[in-house]
């Protein structure tokens, strides 16, 4: 059942005012009743309402003095003016100024309630509709606690969730360095970054402009600007700053109690992505050493690892993958073979032929690898694509006996790396092939064991006028 809507009627006509409040009283409207807008403003100042009725031609200020006065107000009620200046530009300027319709006096009764009813359930429709879309702000937001590990794709959301539910002019997420007190620059909105933005916050200067409160809004330059903590478990992971302009309003009691419930989980949020950072950071560092160790143990392959993510981060610049996927690829290339370390040296260091039992076991380093990084927080392609990376396109492969798109792209790409780095290097089991043997080879495959459209970009990219560099990409796992 909605409220008794409160309304306040604004006329110098005393008949008028006593007309507005029988009228209104028969629906169930609590009226209030003011000859002057200084009257209206002192009463204002003291309650709310839910419509103004405001007559436009009155002595001392008029109508538009009064809508131009609202416009400060944090709740403005709705403003319907009743006129008998019924003019295009006089209709125009109150719409301008704020007001959400215009009657014409003398008006009917019918058309006085009508439009009050169509603007009273305008009114409410937008505040629900405003209230839902933070409700739905916050349940992203709690989906992103549940679901974003890392920092950078977290701030990119918490960014365009703030962006569009508070709308401000610009926004800037400074997060605590590791290394310093400051609070450093890492997203910001809107794109390019605005000209003269602080790269830095010092701790000291946002315990001064906080003065120890969570939020905080000053008058800056021409404009409003909010200060914002995300708190971690006893410390501050980070600043929010919002960029309104002057004449905005300063926040509602809603808005701030939705905005201290976002800055809360995400502070949460924030600090779970750290926490998931580090420990994937210190897991790859062992990764790394893991990687060096298995290559130490096999002179014959030692940088393979290397040169496959060099050649497939060159395929995949070739085929004109993102450079999010070219991260993956390059993590792949180094990760890929990791399983072997699960391979007594007997059968990994055998110079002759392998026994078919020994050919067997070999085929099982893509599921150690898979194994062996289920762990960590890889994104899924990349796990599929260590695992896969000796499945053939013709379907005679291992280990699940995949084929053509079966096959996932990142998996088919390091496929060709890691066959052209195996065929140009010595090995106890092969010669080692000339860069003009090995692009044979690969074309000799292309359809059956390799995907021809990775081959072919390979080749095109290999036989080009000008020869890749030889040196190879440093020896580290890129994207943390």
């Amino acid at each position: 059942m909605r409220k008794q809507p409160r309304i306040l009627v604004i006329d110098d006509d005393e008949g008028i005012r006593r007309l507005y409040q029988a009228v209104l009283g028969r629906k169930n409207y609590r009226v209030t009743l003011a000859s002057s807008t200084e009257e209206a403003l002192a009463v204002l100042s003291r309650e709310k309402f839910d419509l103004v009725l405001l007559d436009l031609q009155m002595p001392g200020s008029d109508g538009f003095v009064f809508l131009d006065r609202l416009q400060q107000y944090e709740q403005p009620p709705a403003v319907v003016v009743s006129s008998g200046l019924a003019t295009v530009e006089n209709a125009v300027k109150a719409v301008r100024l704020g007001a959400k319709d215009f009657i014409v006096k003398p008006f009917k009764v019918e058309q006085l309630l009508q439009t009050i009813e169509r603007t009273l359930t305008i009114e409410a429709l937008t505040a629900e509709l405003s209230d839902l879309q933070m409700v739905r702000s916050v349940l992203e937001l709690s989906t992103a606690v549940l679901s974003v590990t890392e920092v950078e794709p977290l701030l990119e959301r918490l960014a365009d969730l703030l962006w569009n539910l508070f709308k401000p002019e610009a926004i800037f997420f400074f997060i605590r360095s590791s290394e310093t007190a400051n609070f450093i620059l890492r997203k910001y909105r809107p794109q390019p970054q605005p000209e003269r933005i602080s790269l830095f916050l010092s701790e000291e200067e946002v315990k001064k402009e906080l003065g120890g409160e969570r939020v905080g809004m000053k008058e800056l330059s021409g404009k409003r600007q909010l200060l914002a903590l995300l708190q971690g478990q006893g410390r501050e992971l980070g600043v929010v700053r919002f960029d309104f302009p002057a004449e905005r309003p300063g926040l509602t009691e809603k808005e701030q109690s939705f905005l201290s419930g976002l800055l809360v989980q995400s502070g949460i949020a924030l600090e779970n992505a750290m926490l998931f950072q580090a420990l994937n950071e210190a897991y790859l560092k062992t990764i790394r050493s893991l990687v060096n160790s298995l290559e130490a143990r096999d002179a014959y392959t030692r940088g393979h690892s290397e040169q496959v993510a060099y050649y497939a981060v060159l395929i995949g610049r070739q085929m004109k993958l993102s450079e999010r996927q070219l991260e993956i690829l390059r993590n792949i290339g180094y990760l890929h073979d990791l399983g072997k370390l699960g391979i007594k040296d007997a059968i990994l260091l055998k110079e002759g032929k392998l026994t078919p039992e020994e050919y067997q076991i070999i085929r099982e380093h893509p599921r150690l690898t898979a194994r062996i990084l289920e762990p960590l927080t890889l994104e899924e392609g990349e796990l599929e694509a260590c695992l896969y990376h000796h499945e053939w396109f013709n379907g005679r492969g291992y280990p699940a006996g995949l084929k053509e798109d079966q096959i996932p792209l990142m998996a088919r790409i390091i496929a060709v790396a890691d066959a052209y780095s195996a065929m140009t290097s010595n090995r106890p089991y092969s010669r080692v092939r000339t860069r003009e043997e090995a692009l044979a080879e690969l074309k000799r495959c292309r359809g059956s064991q390799f995907d021809a459209s990775v081959v072919d970009a390979f080749v095109s990219l290999m036989e080009g006028n000008e020869p890749p560099p030889t040196k190879f990409a440093p020896k580290e796992i890129s994207g943390l």
